[in-house]
């Protein structure tokens, strides 16, 4: 039949290679010659699926893999990769579903993708079936709230031959969250005329140290000059400090030359006295952090921050 343009071959075995041709009858007994030949192997699917977990950075997160196998496994290799590259594996363990004699490896590649390995040296198999078969420990770390898109890839799961089936890999979502400082303004509630002054002092509760401060504070609507800015008697005496006002934005820096750091706490950290403005417009008035401040760890990276 001209219009048959494919075949279905139901008696085959899965892992034997088959080869195909074609012929064609005309003027009613006449077959032609073969067409080229193609070939396939039949095999079995499998399909791996990752969870979601949640996590603090700096603690471990447990993430479940889970295979949805037709026919028994022998053995697998599963590379993760991690977007943004914020998980660093550090072991494995298999579920109920794993024989108890299995053999489970992970390790860190060089692109920083994670590499899990499996397998019996005495044979054993995972029987077909589905849901979670091993449970993938990471370690998180992020500088601010992340999600990170966690995916399976390069898949090698086998048969106990080692014949590898056709794999179909998946994704899940680590939300990756930070214990970050808190910063908080207080001070003169007003109200307060033009040429007078006031008082605001600035707060912060640090879950880590901190080795260096550039504070960015804007006052909206325009209506204030800092006159000076004190720093807290809790902070390390080595510590330098100096201000500026820029575009009506205030601007401290705080450093330790030797070293020192804010140790981990809640205290103040300074205290600014201004002056309302002569041209400072009539109503409310508020203090803000710009997305431009800064506060920096041992290593001069920036730390996350909220505040009020």
């Amino acid at each position: 039949d001209a219009n048959t343009t494919s075949y279905d071959d139901g008696s085959v075995s899965n892992g034997t290679e088959y080869f195909y041709v074609v012929t064609s009858i005309f003027d009613d007994d006449n077959e032609s010659g073969y067409s080229n030949q193609a070939s396939a192997t039949p095999m079995l699917g499998v399909t791996v699926s990752l969870g979601d977990a949640e996590v603090m950075s700096g603690e471990e997160v447990t993430v479940a893999v889970a295979l949805d196998n037709a026919g028994s496994v022998g053995g697998i290799q599963i590379d993760f990769v991690d977007t943004p590259d914020n998980l660093t594996i550090v072991s494995a363990a298999g579920t109920a579903r794993v024989p108890a004699d299995w053999s489970l490896s992970v390790a860190e590649q060089a692109d920083g993708s994670a590499r899990l390995l499996g397998f019996s040296f005495s044979g054993t198999q995972i029987d077909p079936g589905s849901g979670d078969a091993f449970l993938v420990t990471f370690t998180a770390s992020a500088a601010e709230p992340t999600t990170v898109v966690l995916c399976s890839a390069g898949e090698v799961v086998s048969d106990a031959g080692g014949l590898a089936y056709l794999t179909t890999g998946g994704c899940g979502a680590v939300s990756v969250d930070v214990e970050g400082i808190n910063i908080d303004l207080s001070g003169s509630v007003g109200p307060l005329d033009q040429g007078e002054s006031g008082m605001l002092i600035v707060s912060m509760d640090n879950p880590y140290p901190v080795y260096g401060i550039e504070l960015h504070i804007d006052d909206v609507p325009e209506s204030v000059t800092a006159t000076n800015v004190t720093p807290s008697a809790n902070l390390p005496a080595s510590g330098q400090m100096s201000f500026s006002e820029v575009n009506g934005e205030l601007i401290v820096l705080w450093f330790s030359l030797t070293g020192d750091y804010i140790d981990v706490g809640s205290d103040v950290l300074f205290t600014i006295d201004y002056t309302v403005n002569d041209d400072a417009p009539n109503g409310d008035m508020t203090f803000e952090l710009t997305d431009e401040t800064v506060f920096s760890d041992n290593l001069g990276q920036s730390m996350y921050w909220g505040g009020n």
